[in-house]
């Protein structure tokens, strides 16, 4: 890929990351089956200016848990990549932290972070690899304390510019004593 087409791709993704999005249709919870454990993860295309831009919104959280390790990112297709580009994603209550890598700018540089997001002004300059993870991208602690699922919505809310996540129903959790 050489560096026009590359910023063609990054003119795409800061278009859907200012963009205002709403959902397409009702989300629906589903059961996944995820290595050894079952998720549950919540999918729906999202609308830009009344259109389909083939961006989709998708959250996952294990099944067996409750607010915890929730991951929600937005996903862009069809820039002639073989796999999706993973946008803005926010992790809530994860089970692992994330190291920043040491040429992060200051003062991000090897920061260990748990609850966290992605900002893309802080890895578009990084390329496209920091999108389709391969590339370690640099993280930053979430703008605002998150104490419940309602709360990581109306977060994602924000982040996201998409007003729809407010109120979204949560994961059907079930709880599991260990």
């Amino acid at each position: 890929m050489n560096a026009d087409q590359e910023q063609k791709i990054l003119d795409r993704l800061a278009f859907v990351v200012e963009a205002k999005k709403t959902f397409d249709s009702k989300p629906q919870w589903s059961r996944v089956q995820s290595r050894d454990s079952e998720r549950l993860q919540l999918s729906v295309s999202l609308l830009i200016g009344g259109a389909l831009k083939a961006v989709t919104l998708r959250l996952v959280t294990p099944a067996n848990v409750w607010e915890e390790d929730v991951y929600g990112q937005l996903e862009v297709r069809g820039l002639n990549l073989p796999k999706h580009l993973r946008l803005l994603p926010i992790e809530w209550r994860p089970l692992r932290h994330h190291d920043n890598p040491p040429d992060a700018p200051e003062p991000h540089d090897s920061l260990r972070l748990f609850d966290r997001y992605m900002p893309f002004h802080l890895n578009m300059d990084r390329g496209i690899g920091v999108f389709t993870q391969t590339r370690t991208a640099v993280m930053v602690d979430l703008p605002r304390a998150v104490s419940d699922f309602p709360s990581y919505c109306d977060l994602c809310s924000d982040i996201w510019r998409c007003p729809d996540m407010i109120g979204l129903k949560p994961p059907p959790w079930s709880r599991t004593l260990v």
